[in-house]
């Protein structure tokens, strides 16, 4: 009985052997990519794709070449390349599959964030050092490459209001309580579909919950309706870009430029666009051109500067060159609707 388990576990083990031998075990995650419209980057539509593993190749069918054939000898056109059989035609790769298992790609979104002071304060809260007027944020929405275009216009979401401090206060609740409405209908979205509900089931799964969520925010302050609305069409698009597009889509956003915020080894495979986004429009049309009067940049896209005005630099300011027009406008619209 021992040595029959002994021949019995040597055949199994190269039964495995070979199974291994014949199916080598490969990454799930090779991809290939050409710049073919040659812009310099590889984000454009099938420039990018992944690999299929055919026996113990790996193919990219991008640029692939149909191989030679000589008395049932196939070659490549392509001297160094070998040939796979691809539904039934010898063709070879021209383009490197590249293992991202074991290569990653480069990631440089910079994460978003408010540059305000953080100084010291009194006990009542208040600054005690140098205040920040107008403070935006950096922020930034893919828009080409692997993913979606996550920087479609959504139209006005946040709306200015007279800008007195209550309604400031209740604008940056609305902008804040956005992040939790997303958060909300992604989680509603996820636990809808992994439990096997439809994708239409799912989005209204979404959309149930980011109407909670807006529970309390001044109606006057944000587009409830349309917020939604956005929120379950941009529902794979990610935090950031959701609100990102919500902002500029509202006028609250000054571009800056676009930038690569992904790469592979072969080049850049996602693009974004990059912004400083205020609390309201009523700041962004002081920052720009306020900003303009002084000279003074947004610095680069990977690195905005969105930081506010300096009380020096607020008084320094010719407000008979500002013009507030567009600011006028909404203000007129709301009080029309009053």
């Amino acid at each position: 009985m021992i040595k029959l388990n002994s021949i019995i576990r040597i055949a199994l083990y190269a039964l495995y052997a070979a199974f291994i031998y014949l199916n080598p075990v490969h990454a799930s995650n090779f991809v290939c990519a050409q710049d073919l419209d040659g812009n310099g980057d590889i984000d454009g539509i099938g420039e990018n794709a992944s690999c299929q593993t055919i026996g113990t190749e790996q193919f990219c069918s991008i640029g692939a070449q149909v191989c030679n054939n000589i008395s049932n000898t196939y070659s490549c056109p392509t001297a160094g390349k070998s040939c796979v059989d691809v539904g039934g035609i010898q063709k070879c790769s021209i383009n490197p599959c590249i293992d991202l298992d074991v290569t990653p790609p480069e990631d440089i979104t910079p994460s978003s964030h408010t540059e305000i002071d953080d100084g010291k304060r009194n006990v009542d809260g208040a600054c005690m050092e140098q205040p920040l007027m107008f403070s935006g944020r950096n922020s930034s929405c893919k828009y080409s490459g692997v993913t979606k275009n996550c920087c479609k216009n959504t139209d006005t979401v946040y709306r200015d209001s007279s800008g007195s401090i209550l309604s400031n206060n209740a604008k940056s609740l609305a902008i804040t309580q956005t992040y939790e409405a997303i958060s909300a209908a992604y989680t509603a979205y996820t636990t809808s579909l992994s439990a096997g509900a439809t994708i239409a089931t799912s989005s209204a799964a979404a959309s149930g919950a980011a109407q909670s969520a807006f529970v309390g925010v001044d109606p006057y302050s944000i587009a409830i309706a349309v917020a939604i609305q956005v929120i379950t069409k941009m529902i794979s698009c990610g935090q950031q870009d959701t609100e990102t597009a919500m902002l500029n889509g509202s006028g609250y956003c000054h571009f800056i430029a676009t930038f690569c915020s992904k790469k592979w080894p072969t080049g850049c495979v996602q693009k974004s666009k990059s912004y400083c986004c205020f609390n309201s429009k009523l700041g962004r049309i002081l920052q720009e051109q306020g900003r303009a009067q002084m000279g003074k940049g947004w610095g680069s896209p990977t690195n905005p500067s969105c930081g506010g005005f300096t009380p020096d630099e607020f008084q320094t300011l010719d407000f008979s060159r500002i013009d507030l027009t567009e600011y006028y406008v909404d203000i007129k619209s709301k009080g029309d609707s009053l």
